[in-house]
Order: structure tokens, then C-alpha cells, then sequence
């Protein structure tokens, strides 16, 4: 198709993206010196998005609140991208003070979150009642920073799975999902598809289609 200008001159419409194409940059946490630029393609973005629908059950149907930022890798592939991926209704919290309103109002039955709010949604249905996240939670995927196991057993009084894992901002987010949480709480689970890992002298090696591009502006790194 040839588009035409304002000015009546016919001009070239833009080229196709590629999976290979840079998407977007995100930094990370610094844990290991100073924060980074990793540059995410097109390609690696949707194989999250597709790791992210693997679960028990069903991944259609489902309801979420988007609570993490989407400027976090976790936020953006497994709160939004996996949820639009696969349906989902997903209502963006664009406050975090009015989260727990907006879980009433959109009622999920799926949340991802960090531990820390994890442990926040926890000490308030301890103190006022599940009926605070809504009446139809049933599954939380928790991940970013280790997840005690003891929140899979305190959510397990309400009805609600918590499931972990294990991912980089340098692939994606996802590297590992634990599906057996109730055979292996202390686990971050089992690697996705196509992909595969190694560990070479204490070193976990990964490889797939997920990977990242390299750093901004840091070749060397």
C-alpha cells in the first residue's frame, strides 16, 4: 500500500517491524553495580508474554489489576502483556493509594505482584477480611525478589494459590515458573519452553529466543 501526503505526494509506507527489532529499553535494579539500559526486542517481549499464559488450569477468562509499573519488566510482560496476550480483563491501577478500591471495583482472580505487596494484600485480609481483594482471587504470581514460603501457606487459608519463579529484566522477566508450589514450596520451578539452561562453574548459562540485545550505550558490558 502507498499512503499519500498531505500535499498529494505519494510516500512510502513505513517498513514492517521485525521481531528483531528493539522494542524497548529497561533498566535494571543496579544489584550488581550501577543500573543498565537492557535492550528488549520485539521477539523476546512476545516470548514473555507467551511464557507469562503458562499456568494451572485455565488462562482464558481470567481478571487482573495492574498494580506493578509497566517501566518494570515484571510490570509490563506478566501484569499487561500476558494478560492482553491471552484475553484478559486487565484494569491499570494508575495509583497504588487506590489499589485495594480498585481490586473491589475489577474483582480479579489473578494478581501479579512483588513480595512485599503480596505481604501487604496478606496483613490486610488478616485484618479486615478477603473480602478486600475482592471475592473471586484465586491466584497470585509472585516473583522480582525471593518469595518466602510462608506466603504460599498463609494465602492457602482464603483459597488463593501463590505461584513463584525466577526471571532477569535480561530475558524478558521469565526464566523459571514453580506450577508445584504445593510439592515444592521452596522452589522457583521449572524452566519455560524453548529455551534452555546450563550451569558452567557456579554460573547459570541461558539460552533462547528471550534473550536481550545487549546493554544501552555499554558494548562491552
Amino acid at each position: 500500500a502507498v499512503s499519500v501526503s498531505d500535499t498529494g505526494q505519494h510516500k512510502e509506507p513505513p517498513a514492517d517491524i521485525s521481531k528483531e527489532d528493539c522494542a524497548a529499553i529497561f533498566m535494571t535494579g543496579g544489584t550488581t553495580g550501577r543500573p543498565k539500559g537492557v535492550m528488549l526486542s520485539h521477539g523476546a517481549l512476545m516470548r514473555g508474554a507467551l511464557n507469562g499464559a503458562y499456568r494451572r488450569g485455565t488462562v482464558y477468562g481470567q481478571s487482573m489489576v495492574a498494580a506493578l509499573p509497566f517501566t518494570h519488566v515484571f510490570g509490563l510482560v506478566y501484569g499487561l502483556l500476558s494478560g492482553l496476550y491471552s484475553g484478559a480483563h486487565v484494569g491499570v491501577c494508575s495509583n497504588m493509594k487506590y489499589l485495594f478500591r480498585e481490586m473491589r471495583r475489577v474483582n480479579p482472580t489473578t494478581m501479579i505482584a512483588v513480595p512485599g505487596l503480596a505481604e501487604m494484600m496478606l496483613n490486610l485480609a488478616n485484618s479486615q477480611g478477603a473480602g478486600i481483594l475482592g471475592n473471586r482471587l484465586n491466584l497470585i504470581i509472585c516473583g522480582a525478589a525471593p518469595v518466602p514460603e510462608r506466603l504460599y501457606h498463609s494465602f492457602q487459608a482464603y483459597g488463593i494459590d501463590v505461584l513463584a519463579g525466577y526471571g532477569l529484566t535480561e530475558t524478558a522477566n521469565l526464566v523459571s515458573g514453580n506450577l508445584d508450589m504445593h510439592i515444592h514450596p521452596d522452589s522457583v520451578g521449572k524452566q519455560y519452553p524453548e529455551q534452555s539452561m546450563r550451569i558452567v562453574d557456579g554460573e547459570l548459562q541461558l539460552q533462547g529466543d528471550m534473550l536481550f540485545d545487549g546493554y544501552w550505550k555499554d558494548e562491552e558490558a
